[in-house]
């Protein structure tokens, strides 16, 4: 069984894949996006429940960010094509 080790804790990789399994059932991106950075195991873990609904609605104001969602999408694949491999479902308006 293998383990995933992260400041003295011990835990099976089959825990790790079911806590982020669960956080994906739930669509906790906020805690998907936490857990990808603790350890290099569960990025890919994560990534695909971060990455299997992509949303981009241009009809809302985006005031928060300088650059539009479908910009800021082409270069996250443009710096990492890895990630189209997690996309399930593509939503554009």
């Amino acid at each position: 069984m293998a383990h995933i080790f992260s400041g003295g804790i011990h835990l099976p990789f089959e825990v790790i894949y079911l806590i982020i399994s669960e956080l994906g059932s739930d669509e906790d991106i906020g805690s998907l996006r936490a857990c990808s950075l603790t350890c290099k195991a569960i990025l890919p873990l994560a990534r695909k429940h971060i990455f299997a609904k992509v949303e981009i609605d241009n009809t809302k104001e985006q005031e928060d960010y300088e650059r539009p969602l479908a910009s800021r999408l082409k270069w996250l694949l443009e710096s990492d094509p890895s990630i189209a491999d997690y996309v399930r479902s593509f939503k554009y308006i």
